[in-house]
């Protein structure tokens, strides 16, 4: 290397470690200060790629790195707070008669009108549309009369109706009274009437009996709607037949336990029994006795064979 020449020029150099032994000359003056090195000016991160530049100042250094973001973390199994409520309409509504819309919000400066979206009314078709199908529901009840009367004493008919505008009495209808005629010499047939009249009590209907066809009729209910309760007893009635006898009712609890009677006497003895009974249990092991007194000395045994000599031993003076 050239700094170890240099090195080699000025000094005793060992190799193996690099270790000064002694000087030959003394220390060079302080060299200039050497020119400015080629940097960067800039840095930039691309979040989109995550890539970071490096802008130089000569270009020479200029170069972008790779992707730094780390790998995307596991999802979050903790729900983050909810956010505030942001701003809305809470409904709109649409007018037939302006074609407006009518936006409605709880925020101000969020509620409004539209203008009107209805389009240029079309010109009118001159193809006549198939004819529609029959309603399957009744349209409402059309105005009308529900009866005509005649009074015979006014000569007016009255028109009576649901709608009061429709309700009026004509005037009177009769004409001037023509002058009496002259008697009639000639019996005129028999007028027609009725042979009698029935009432029904179950219907309140009266029925109107006659010979002469048409006149025959029956009227409607002609009772009257039912009096209130009345707040006075009426007499009692006679007492009616005693019913027959009802079933036996279900047995009482049993009642508490009276007392004791006397004892009866005793009975006659019965005859010995010929059969013997069963053993009874033996019963527990009884006390231990008292010791008695020792028996007599029984006779002396037999005498025992000798036995064999033991081990001799010698004794010396000492």
């Amino acid at each position: 290397m050239s700094t170890e020449k240099n090195y080699k020029q000025n000094f005793l150099y060992l190799k193996t470690p690099y270790k000064l032994i002694e000087p030959f000359a003394a220390k060079g003056d302080k060299g200039d200060k050497g020119d400015k090195g080629d940097g960067w000016k800039n840095i930039t991160h691309n979040r989109s790629n995550g890539t970071i530049f490096f802008d130089s100042a000569n270009n020479t250094l200029d170069y972008t790195t790779g992707d730094l973001r780390g790998a995307p973390g596991a999802p979050s199994t903790v729900a983050g707070p909810t956010g505030p409520t942001g701003k809305g309409w809470t409904g709109a509504t649409y007018a037939n008669e302006t074609g407006k819309v009518s936006f409605a919000s709880n925020d101000a400066g969020l509620a409004f009108d539209t203008g009107d979206l209805r389009g240029t009314p079309g010109a009118p078709s001159t193809v006549a549309g198939p004819p529609g199908t029959p309603s399957t529901v009744a349209g409402p009840p059309g105005k009308g009369w529900t009866g005509v009367t005649y009074a015979i004493g006014t000569g007016k008919i009255s028109f009576a109706s649901d709608h009061a505008d429709l309700r009026f009495d004509t005037g009177d209808l009769r004409g001037s009274p023509g002058a009496p005629g002259a008697p009639s010499t000639v019996a005129g047939p028999p007028g027609k009437g009725w042979t009698g009249a029935t009432y029904a009590t179950g219907t309140g209907k009266v029925s109107f009996a006659s010979n002469d066809a048409g006149l025959a009729f029956d009227t409607g209910d002609l009772r009257g709607a039912p009096g209130a309760p009345s707040t006075v007893a009426g007499p009692t009635g006679p007492i009616g037949p005693i019913g027959p006898i009802g079933p036996i009712g279900p047995i009482g609890l049993t009642g508490p336990t009276g007392p004791a009677g006397a004892n009866g006497e005793n009975g006659a003895a019965g005859a010995p029994s010929t059969v013997a009974g069963p053993i009874g249990p033996i019963g527990p092991i009884g006390p231990i006795g008292p010791i008695g007194p020792i028996g007599l000395t029984g006779p002396t045994g037999l005498r025992g064979e000798k036995g064999t000599s033991g081990v001799q031993a010698q004794i010396r003076p000492v």
